[in-house]
């Protein structure tokens, strides 16, 4: 029993004769008993029967429901005994009337307008026949208002400002028991602005006599603002600036109000079960300079930036792998509201990209500058050779042609296995000696009878080391097929080249089975032109080489790498 809310007699006793030996005055008041109550019998009292029943059941403690004068009463006796012996019955009276309504309203409501709206979720209030107006909590709540006195001679939505009400008024005329459903705004005395929707319906008894207007409010303040928030989004997202195709998060400047959404919370890798709140503190703190990116939220809030547009180092919070965020972030005004509007894109794989392309970009000007320095040192070697041969063969011009080709062939398989390699440098050596001397076989009039062996394991060379080498190799061709076998009748000619490398240094073995060098020859003080070249490309290596017969003529060639 709520004693803040009893209305009935603390001391209302009856002895065992059920005659009264004290009362107080609301008691005698709301039954309506105006003479003294002292030493009446329960029998001479005018009161509901059912009370008397009441009083008069031999039942210690009891409590009753009934209805006086359109009042919903709760009774709890509770008999008083003192060392065994009655002193009388103790009687608690509490007015329910609001409650019984109210349950009774909602299970009514239920039916005829539980297809508009959760009723369970309302607040009800109610003015009665005597125009007396009867106030939930929850309805105080709602409103954000203190009970006062005399509030149930006033409407207490007078005392604060109620926007595009009309049809749920609470003067609208008592005709009808339909259900009247209107969307209104309040602004409450603290000034928040809240959006209700109320319904309002009259109800009367069985001979149609108004009985009370029953009305209710729910608080639709939440939906509003996410609806509104919707709209907003959408015309923010409209934006060209921010059509990055990725999430997006907007904080309302000023207010509580927060959204992400789940595009931006899976590209940051949030918590999905924290509130936007927390999810956009988590995303701002998790960049590896948060204070900078902060602050420069901090400029763009209050002016000094107009936008926010570059490339932030993001740190996952499930995996702490650092990512690179592109972030745009401005400033919207919508509907007189103030947002911060920012999208994010994961640029981690475009920047890897990106940065892989520039360095082929600066891999690739460094090689074509190098092989633009190549070429022309290739062709001043070749200017060389060409002077070189003048000077040997000057009555021989067709020999000068003729091996001045050979060595244009070299170079110009040289660059062409070059260009068809992505890196400009690493050439096979298999294929390229393959082609090369094919093509001196070609150029000195090779009739297909000398073979061609090797033996190369698909060794990889560098460019740099290969155009010497191959000018080495081409020599000693031309020298095979000039002067190694002239006058030598063999049915099997052959020319082999091997090139190994160990650790760091590279051989070279070359032979053929011509008729040999000249027993006295010695290539490091030969007068020929052939040999000539090879010992300066030789030189240039900075290698050492032997050459030897042995059933024709056998050359290796020793070098670091």
């Amino acid at each position: 029993m709520n004693f803040e809310k009893s209305i009935g007699a603390h001391v209302i006793f009856f002895d065992g004769n059920y005659c009264v030996k004290g009362y107080n005055d609301s008691f005698a008041n709301f039954f309506d008993i105006e003479e003294d109550l002292t030493g009446k019998h329960i029998d001479d009292l005018e009161m509901p029967a059912d009370f008397a029943d009441f009083i008069l059941s031999g039942e210690e403690e009891i409590e009753l429901s009934l209805n006086v004068k359109n009042r919903w009463i709760d009774v709890k006796k509770e008999t008083i005994n003192t060392n065994g012996a009655l002193i009388g019955h103790f009687f608690i009276l509490e007015d329910v009337t609001d409650q019984i309504i109210n349950n009774q309203e909602l299970i009514a409501l239920n039916s005829v307008i539980g297809d508009v709206q959760d009723v369970m979720s309302m607040s009800i209030h109610f003015k009665d026949a005597e125009g007396k107006y009867h106030w939930t909590p929850e309805t105080y709540a709602l409103i954000d208002r203190e009970p006062r006195l005399g509030d149930e001679n006033n409407n207490i939505f007078d005392s604060i400002t109620v926007q595009n009400l009309d049809n749920i008024a609470d003067n609208r005329p008592n005709i009808d028991d339909d259900v009247y459903v209107e969307d209104f705004t309040i602004i409450t005395e603290s000034g928040k602005t809240k959006y209700l929707r109320g319904t309002a319906h009259n109800v009367f008894d069985d001979e149609g006599n108004f009985l009370r207007l029953i009305m209710t409010a729910q608080d639709l303040t939440k939906e509003h603002l996410q609806e509104a928030n919707l709209k907003i989004l959408d015309s923010l997202m409209s934006d060209s600036n921010y059509q990055l195709g990725v999430g997006s998060y907007v904080h309302e400047i000023g207010s509580d109000y927060f959204c992400i959404s789940k595009e931006a919370v899976d590209i940051a890798e949030l918590n999905e079960n924290e509130d936007s709140h927390m999810q956009l503190k988590s995303l701002s703190g998790n960049f590896v300079d948060s204070d900078a990116f902060k602050k420069e939220v901090g400029k763009l809030i209050s002016g000094e930036l107009d936008k926010i547009d570059n490339v932030w180092e993001y740190k996952s919070p499930k995996t702490g792998q650092i990512k690179k965020l592109h972030v745009i972030n401005s400033i919207k005004v919508v509907g007189g509201r103030i947002f911060s509007f920012g999208g994010i894109k994961d640029v981690t794989s475009e920047m890897e990209k990106q940065e892989k392309l520039k360095h082929h970009n600066m891999e690739l000007e460094m090689l074509i500058r190098e092989s633009n320095h190549r070429i022309k040192n290739n062709l001043n070697l070749l200017l060389r050779f060409i002077s070189l041969e003048k000077r040997f063969n000057k009555n021989n011009p067709e020999k000068i042609i003729e091996n001045t080709v050979g060595r244009i062939e070299s170079f110009s398989l040289l660059h062409e296995k070059i260009y068809n390699v992505d890196n400009f440098k690493d050439i096979n050596v298999e294929e390229y000696l393959n082609s090369l001397i094919s093509g001196l076989y070609s150029i000195f009039g090779d009739d297909g009878s000398i073979n061609y062996n090797s033996n190369n394991n698909e060794l990889i060379l560098n460019s740099e080391i290969l155009v010497p080498l191959s000018l080495i190799i081409t020599e000693l061709v031309i020298n095979s097929i000039k002067y190694g076998y002239v006058d030598y009748e063999l049915d099997n000619k052959a020319i082999n080249v091997s090139v190994d490398k160990f650790d760091n240094k590279l051989i070279l073995h070359y032979s053929d089975n011509g008729k040999g060098l000249p027993k006295d020859f010695n290539p490091h003080k030969s007068i020929g032109l052939g040999w000539r070249i090879i010992n300066s490309l030789i030189s240039q290596l900075e290698g050492e080489y032997e050459v030897f017969n042995d059933d024709g003529m056998h050359f290796k060639l020793t070098f670091n790498i």
